[in-house]
């Protein structure tokens, strides 16, 4: 009896055995290898039939991407890989959608940065502030970093200045706003406790709208709610005053000759200043300047002139015209080197470089430009200069050069 029940163990042993081997056969050494085939640039539909075909099982995850719609972007294992049948097949497939270039956001104040990112229709991410020297409200940094293409979707992290630390006085430090829009300097000087007005200064050498000085200075430290002035560039000028080029010249003089009608004879009495008398061969011709007293019998009204003595000789004028003194022109003696790097872009884009100094603006570039191509030249400029940098028609940079 003992031996039958043996027996029978042994048996059912044998029986599990024997299955878990044909399991383990068929899960790890069993079936066909295949040749992943290459599935990149492919539909997602006709990717999962072939992988069908081949026996194959198929995982399909949605990722961000230029790619039209449904198109295979990635595959693992990689194409030309032997793996078994009813193995998995990851196949990543675009989203659609399409990336923009994310702009640089660092130096503008918080509220313009968020309403840059809302018109370029990205999301905001976590805002972090933090006590540093920048001014209070000035991003600082942020994340990702620009230049990248970026989807909408993709949030984006700004580091955000509370301003410097407050001196054991509780002094403010007068933040620097010097070339930032009028808007942006106003807006950073108030977020640091302090007031703020703006004073408007005609000059050439900046663009309209922007901030050139302050009083007091940046970096000085004041009481909290101190006012500081901030001056803005403008193209309007406020008053009108006689170009320098152009010499103020004396009307001219009246000739009067005797016994003529202006002339009613002749009449004594002190003149101050002394009319001049001039000889032209027996004719007596006295020169009055408008604005000065006029001697007796001497009218500052204008006669025609039709003797004869006079049309024959040619008399030099008593207030010689003044030539107008051209402006000395300033000798370029700096150079303002520019240097830019186009960000990854998928299309050309309208690359857009001019300069404003004391002889004006110019532009130094503009062409269309490709992703990651750098721009570098040297440009010389006069007095103060202003770099500023369109793609796309939109600002990107401004520089200055002292």
């Amino acid at each position: 009896m003992k031996k039958v029940v043996r027996l029978s163990l042994i048996l059912v042993l044998l029986a599990i055995l024997g299955s878990a081997g044909m399991v383990f056969y068929s899960v790890f050494l069993g079936g066909e290898s295949v040749t992943v085939p290459p599935m990149v640039g492919t539909s997602v539909l006709d990717a999962v039939s072939q992988a069908e075909r081949m026996g194959l099982r198929v995982r399909v995850d949605q990722e961000d991407s230029l790619e039209t719609r449904g198109t295979v972007i990635a595959q693992w294992p990689q194409a030309g890989v032997k793996i078994r049948t009813e193995k998995i097949l990851i196949l990543k497939v675009s989203k659609g959608g399409y990336r923009k270039a994310l702009p640089d956001l660092r130096g503008l104040e918080f509220s313009m940065a968020t309403s840059k990112l809302g018109q370029m229709d990205f999301v905001l991410g976590d805002v972090i502030r933090v006590q540093n020297q920048k001014p209070a409200g000035m991003v600082i940094a942020q994340n990702p970093a620009a230049p990248v293409m970026l989807s909408r979707s993709r949030p984006v992290s700004l580091l955000v200045s509370l301003g410097p630390e407050r001196d054991q006085r509780g002094h403010i430090t007068v933040p620097d706003v010097l070339g930032k829009d009028e808007e942006s300097a106003r807006k950073l000087v108030a977020e640091s406790g302090l007031s703020v007005s703006v004073e408007y200064v005609y000059t050439q050498a900046s663009p309209p709208g922007m901030a050139i000085s302050m009083v007091p200075r940046a970096g000085n430290k004041v009481n909290p709610g101190s006012a500081v002035t901030v001056k803005v560039s403008t193209m309007k000028q406020t008053g009108s005053a006689p170009a320098a080029s152009q010499p103020v010249r004396d009307p001219a003089p009246t000739v009067v000759l005797p016994g003529s009608a202006a002339d009613p004879g002749p009449q004594t009495a002190p003149v101050s200043p002394e009319p001049i008398q001039q000889s032209t061969g027996g004719a007596r011709v006295v020169v009055v300047n408008p604005g000065t007293a006029s001697p007796p019998g001497v009218s500052n009204q204008e006669t025609s002139v039709d003797s004869p003595v006079l049309a024959s000789q040619d008399q030099p004028s008593s207030t010689p015209e003044l030539a107008p003194v051209p402006a000395k022109p300033v000798a370029p003696g700096k150079t303002a080197k520019v240097r830019y790097q186009v960000p990854p872009i998928t299309k050309p884009l309208a690359l857009k470089i001019e300069i404003i100094d004391k002889a004006g603006a110019r532009v130094l570039v503009n062409k269309e430009v490709s992703g990651g191509e750098y721009v570098s030249l040297d440009a010389p400029y006069n007095g103060e200069a202003a770099v500023t940098i369109y793609l796309g028609g939109e600002f990107v940079w401004q520089d200055r050069y002292r």
